[in-house]
């Protein structure tokens, strides 16, 4: 079965895929008075860390499921306005009440500069890695 075609299996998934993450910045500020980019080269960003036990198959998960899929939250074709990759002349719904509003022409956000798998061994395999033989 594809778990698109009923919420109950990628639901199902989310208490797999559980992970820890922490984030810190980089760089300088973001200059408001910069005109253009030429005046604002300033590299800055976020680095960003995850820490599960499947991690492969939960950053896929988020990406599918969570990050550009719309249809996890209701919301069709709609991607994540922050970190989702978004198509020419995306938009995002934003719940409120009484009514809804919506962003038009919404551009990817972010850009993905590189990544690294590690691994990171259990404390009871870093107690037998210690024992003395």
């Amino acid at each position: 079965m594809n778990p698109r075609d009923t919420k109950m299996p990628v639901l199902a998934d989310v208490n797999v895929h559980r992970v820890i993450r922490r984030s810190t910045t980089f760089g300088a500020p973001y200059d408001p008075q910069a005109l253009s980019e030429r005046d604002d080269e300033t590299p800055r960003g976020l680095y960003f860390l995850f820490i599960s036990a499947k991690a492969m198959a939960t950053l896929e998960f988020l990406q599918q499921e969570w990050i550009n899929n719309g249809n996890f939250m209701s919301l069709g074709d709609e991607r994540d306005p922050n970190v989702g990759v978004q198509e020419p002349g995306a938009s995002f719904t934003i719940p409120r009440e009484p009514v809804r509003h919506r962003l038009h022409g919404i551009e990817t956000f972010n850009v993905l500069r590189g990544g690294e798998y590690f691994f990171l061994p259990s404390l009871s395999a870093l107690r037998w890695l210690g024992e003395e033989r």
